[in-house]
């Protein structure tokens, strides 16, 4: 075998025996991260419990108005309160109710008018007053973030579809008054809240009119402030201070001042 021979062969023995090359590793194929779930600002809270409040005004007949607890003796009532609040982007929309019934016999300490009916000192007179609320309102935010719990400062506009039922009967005589006022009463005002913490939040609205409604010419007042304690993430517990007042006369000189104000306590769910 010759020198060529000898050489072609190294060279094949030498190209048999080397390692082959390794194949370049694959890139892993990249996953897709999957887009973040927006967080949601929509939020349905119903809550319901006792609204306690003490009664107080006045009612009567042109100069001559009498005390609905002093002369009266009308006693304080408890009612159910009912309240929805759904938040949703930038606003409220609420619902409330309560409805209260206050019911006395007494003594009458002065004589009076009401409703061109003469109630005469010392008689026994029946009184009672009926009072039904339901709130409608529009909470636009002026100021504030999105979520439920953000602080916001909040335009308010509100209805209170009042009904308010008042009668008077003398047991010693004839005389018997009676006065109905149901309308729907557009109030104007503010609402806000301030998060305290990771699970209490500070919130308040008040709305007002003044204007002749329904034959009534005067004012209405409806207000409330409170902590609501999220001890869960889907559960509340609210307690408030709610407060309405009544200023008002018709055409035939009726008179009547009626307020309550008082405690709320609510058991609440979110979802």
């Amino acid at each position: 075998m010759n020198r060529v021979t000898w050489l072609v062969a190294a060279l094949l023995l030498a190209g048999a025996a080397a390692p082959a090359s390794a194949a370049p590793a694959a890139s892993p194929t990249p996953t897709a991260t999957p887009a973040a779930t927006p967080t949601s600002t929509s939020t349905l809270e119903i809550a319901a419990g006792v609204w306690s409040p003490t009664l107080g005004g006045t009612i009567g007949q042109g100069a001559t108005n009498v005390s609905l607890t002093g002369t009266l003796n009308l006693p304080n009532d408890s009612s159910p309160a009912i309240d929805l609040d759904w938040h949703t982007g930038r606003s409220h929309w609420i619902v409330s109710y309560v409805g209260l019934a206050n019911n006395a016999t007494t003594n009458i300490n002065t004589s009076f008018f009401y409703n061109n009916q003469l109630f005469t000192f010392g008689n026994v007179v029946a009184s009672s007053i009926q009072f039904n609320d339901l709130t409608v309102g529009w909470e636009p935010r002026i100021a504030g973030g999105n979520t439920d719990r953000a602080a916001e400062l909040d335009a308010l506009v509100m209805v209170d579809i009042l009904n308010i039922n008042t009668n008077l009967r003398d047991l010693n005589t004839t005389a018997n008054a009676s006065a109905n006022y149901t309308a729907p009463v557009p109030l104007l005002g503010l609402a806000g809240q301030i998060p305290l913490g990771n699970a209490f939040d500070f919130y308040g609205r008040a709305g007002f009119l003044s204007a002749n409604v329904s034959g009534i010419n005067g004012s209405v007042f409806d207000y409330r402030a409170g902590i609501k304690w999220n001890f869960t993430h889907n559960w509340l517990v609210d307690v408030d201070y709610r407060g309405f007042s009544f200023n008002g006369h018709d055409g035939h000189s009726n008179n009547g001042n009626l307020q309550y104000g008082g405690p709320t306590f609510e058991l609440g769910a979110k979802f």
